[in-house]
């Protein structure tokens, strides 16, 4: 792939947070830059879910034109089989692979950020998952982006290795890896639920390591469809106590993770009232 380092953005303040567009609202290029523009977001957070050699290529268009638009670009690799902890070794070496690939992709684009997950497609068959594994080829694929002066978050989801603070932080001290805290997944995850610590408990315990920041209310699982549904905030208070715990720590990306446009400008002024 010829190396075009098309991405121009002026580095922000480690210390000044920046509020992103997600690529929920839209996966068209001139659609997520246009928002962006016309209501002063800072940057845009794409989320790549090609999980082929060749479906990777057919989004290039896509991603070299977010690339050029002068917003930063953040990527969040979301993949359903692609798995880095699977417990069968090819099938986890081929994933480290793809997410190489995907990192050569996004290092030509001038990208400085991705996100990735472990366990995301295999909540019903977590046995399938392989704890050595994860950080076996967790560190390896942080270690390639590293090398390529890329940053890699994990991100925590309401299953697997990364729905408890102890868990999660194991796997960022044992593999490299900061964290993309999603405050939503932290409502929603079993130990929050049950009443074993506090949502601002599970974000003070990780925050040394969180970098950027998933922002919505809380994400309810739907039985019928059998995925997450993300719930936007009806008011400030419903998420301000999260985001104050945020603005302790190092986090200076707050993505607005809905796809709703009322929604996402709701959910943005409630952030910017708490956080600016």
């Amino acid at each position: 792939m010829r190396a075009i380092k098309i991405q121009r953005y002026v580095a922000e303040s480690a210390t000044k947070p920046l509020f992103a567009l997600s690529s929920r609202f839209s996966t068209k290029a001139n659609d997520l830059i246009n928002f962006a523009t016309l209501h002063n977001f800072d940057g845009i957070e794409y989320t790549v879910q090609a999980e082929t050699s060749q479906a990777l290529k057919n989004d290039m268009a896509n991603m070299e034109a977010l690339a050029a638009s002068g917003f930063q670009i953040r990527y969040h690799l979301q993949f359903r089989k692609v798995e880095l902890a699977h417990r069968n070794k090819e099938h986890a070496e081929k994933s480290l692979n793809h997410i190489k690939e995907c990192i050569d992709v996004i290092n030509a684009l001038g990208g400085k950020h991705i996100i990735v997950h472990l366990c995301l497609g295999s909540r019903f068959a977590l046995h399938d998952m392989k704890y050595a594994h994860a950080v076996k080829y967790l560190a390896q694929a942080a270690d390639y982006a590293a090398a390529k002066d890329i940053t890699a978050c994990l991100e925590n989801i309401t299953y697997g290795f990364t729905n408890t603070p102890s868990s999660f932080l194991n796997l960022i001290k044992n593999t490299g890896v900061s964290a993309t805290l999603d405050i939503g997944h932290v409502a929603s995850s079993p130990v929050v639920l049950d009443g074993t610590i506090t949502d601002i408990a599970f974000i003070s315990e990780v925050a040394p390591y969180i970098l950027s920041a998933h922002v919505y209310n809380i994400e309810r699982f739907d039985e019928e469809h059998k995925i997450g549904v993300h719930i936007a905030p009806t008011n400030k208070d419903d998420m301000k106590l999260r985001l104050e715990a945020l603005g302790q720590s190092n986090c200076s990306w707050y993505l607005i993770e809905l796809g709703d446009p009322d929604e996402i400008l709701r959910t943005a002024a409630y952030a910017r009232e708490v956080l600016l």
